[in-house]
């Protein structure tokens, strides 16, 4: 009966999902079946969502719990299948989000809805420092993009001086009136870049957490 709490889900598609899956724990034999099941119900891309930003709650979220609960089953049912199964369904998953990234705002969306649901055990914390992973390289890529929306300038005369070799250009040396406008620039717009940042994090993320974690890290 507690198994079967924690799998029940509000959304019907995921009742019968959770459904199949106890179903599974009585014969193994067919979870293939099965995860071909959930493959098929989240890989018509076109019709998971129309929206640039949010993740899709149901099929995202119904992914992290169905994985969630294959992997409580290893515990007690492993018989090697289950783990295939795990494992084809996050390669499943992968390609899907990649399909669906049209921007990072999106990718960061549906990377953090994926680790949402805890998942326990050794196999468990595979996938999700799998996804923590892909998370912290989108949400990276983010506060590049972000950077270069505001402070385009001053970044590419930063990055041009640190790759220089100061002693290979002697005649090109960084002096005040090259420094002065960058800096002149900078004092002027960055109360109101900050601003701006915040927000685009506000209105691009959903998780109040991680749009904030993100923030913190253009700031530093």
């Amino acid at each position: 009966m507690v198994l079967l709490a924690s799998l029940m889900s509000t959304s019907i598609q995921h009742f019968q999902i959770t459904m199949m899956l106890l179903a599974c724990a009585h014969d193994s034999h067919n979870i293939p079946s099965y995860s071909s099941a959930c493959v098929v119900c989240i890989a018509n891309v076109k019709t998971l969502w129309k929206d640039d930003v949010h993740p899709h709650y149901v099929k995202i979220r119904s992914y992290a719990e169905f994985t969630a609960s294959l992997i409580h089953l290893t515990v007690e049912y492993s018989d090697g299948q289950l783990e295939l199964n795990s494992e084809g369904l996050r390669m499943t998953i992968d390609d899907l989000l990649i399909k669906l990234a049209t921007n990072f705002t999106k990718a960061i969306n549906n990377y953090d809805m994926t680790i949402a649901v805890p998942k326990v055990g050794p196999e468990g914390g595979e996938i999700q420092m799998h996804f923590e992973e892909l998370l912290k390289r989108n949400s990276t890529l983010f506060v590049e993009e972000m950077l270069q929306d505001h402070f385009s300038d001053l970044i590419k005369f930063v990055n041009s001086k640190v790759s220089e070799d100061p002693t290979s250009n002697p005649d090109n040396p960084i002096t005040i009136s090259k420094v002065k406008p960058l800096v002149k620039g900078f004092a002027s717009r960055w109360k109101v870049a900050i601003e701006l940042m915040h927000k685009d994090v506000i209105t691009s993320f959903g998780n109040f957490l991680c749009g904030m974690e993100i923030l913190r890290a253009a700031l530093h």
